[in-house]
């Protein structure tokens, strides 16, 4: 996915470029998306983390119940916390970032390959 997502809100529609989502954060019934957008920043909608996932390819990892990560944005993950490109840290429980470092190797790995298999 090379697009947009699209947010309808009361004040306008956003088309907010996917390559500039660092994570969204869910908190009750709203969700935030953390954008790298000066214009922007961040932009709180009422939505279900299930509607937002039908949008997402596989750079976006959904590891607890309250984030989903575009794994393009994390520069490292250590001691139980994911450190994103714009200087955000955010702590995951135990079992959350068990699974969050098993998907994120994974990606590493398919990305390395088919960044490998481009240069031949």
């Amino acid at each position: 996915m090379t697009g947009k997502l699209v947010v309808r809100k009361k004040d306008g529609i956003y088309a907010l470029p996917v390559s500039s989502i660092l994570y969204f954060e869910k908190e009750q019934r709203k969700v935030r998306i953390h954008t790298q957008l000066e214009s922007i920043g961040t932009i709180e909608a009422y939505s279900r983390f299930d509607d937002i996932l039908r949008f997402l390819d596989e750079r976006f990892m959904f590891c607890h119940r309250s984030y989903i990560f575009n794994m393009d944005k994390i520069v490292i993950m250590k001691n139980q916390t994911v450190y994103l490109e714009n200087g955000k840290d955010i702590y995951l429980g135990r079992d959350s970032y068990t699974r969050a470092i098993k998907v994120f190797r994974e990606y590493l790995e398919k990305t390395a390959d088919k960044g490998q298999a481009e240069k031949k």
